[in-house]
């Protein structure tokens, strides 16, 4: 006999809970994109997703932990995918083939987020605070690869890396156009050459 995984009350809490969260992030990014963040009030936010600004605080901090939602899920989910690759292959390999997995031509949701964030005065600060917040996920994802083997730099420099790379084929995408997967990958293929035969 199967049991269920949680009980049918704190699934249905915690899908209001991710819906209210999931309304308020559109909400902000919505506004983001028209209005420059720094004249945007967590009131405005609340209103526009339909919450109290107490609601708003519940589920967020502050307008930046909004802009960096979208990037952790992301790093998130490259993260989970690289470690659940065939054990077979070397560390980046298996990074590389989690992002092209993951990847698409287009992206609405980055679309929406990248002009959100270069409507912004902090434009350059928020890139900088988005790979210091992926990097570490990344990286976690590397040295689960790696196993035993002490390869800490090599992780962390690895992980730092494809997350510069992440950002740099995205805002290639968003000034040049053409498909985000082509401009992710070649991305990363350039900082490849280093990482491929993993840690020494």
């Amino acid at each position: 006999m199967t049991l269920p995984d949680r009980p049918l009350s704190v699934r249905t809490l915690a899908h209001r809970r991710q819906f209210a969260a999931d309304a308020i992030e559109r909400a902000a990014i919505e506004l983001f994109g028209s209005h420059a963040v720094e004249h945007v009030t967590a009131a405005d936010i609340a209103a526009a997703a339909g919450v109290s600004v107490r609601t708003f605080y519940r589920y967020f901090a502050g307008k930046q932990e909004i802009l960096i939602a979208l990037p952790r899920r992301r790093a998130s989910q490259i993260a989970d995918a690289t470690v659940a690759r065939p054990l077979t292959e070397a560390p980046f390999t298996a990074m590389r083939q989690a992002i092209a997995e993951l990847s698409h031509a287009d992206d609405q949701d980055l679309r929406a987020w990248r002009r959100a964030v270069e409507k912004s005065r902090g434009a350059d600060r928020m890139t900088q605070l988005v790979v210091a917040v992926t990097s570490p996920i990344l990286t976690q994802a590397l040295t689960a690869r790696i196993g035993p083997k002490p390869a800490g730099l090599w992780s962390e420099v690895a992980g730092a890396t494809v997350a510069t790379a992440l950002v740099s084929g995205a805002r290639q995408w968003s000034t040049r156009g053409g498909s985000l997967r082509t401009h992710i990958l070649a991305a990363v293929d350039i900082v490849g050459a280093g990482l491929s035969n993993g840690p020494h």
